[in-house]
């Protein structure tokens, strides 16, 4: 699994980590989408997904 929290997306930051091992992920999103969050705990898990090279 890999995570990020939304405080990190706030702050601009696109790469969630894996907590076990050293694989590292780019996130994309909308930050518009967290413009009127309050909630600052929130984490995000992206799970993996096939994708051709």
């Amino acid at each position: 699994k890999f995570e990020i929290s939304v405080d990190d997306l706030r702050d601009g930051e696109d790469i969630a980590r894996c907590p076990s091992c050293s694989l590292i992920i780019r996130v994309i999103y909308d930050p518009d989408d967290f413009a009127d969050e309050e909630d600052d705990e929130t984490t995000f898990v992206a799970m993996p997904e096939a994708v051709s090279a």
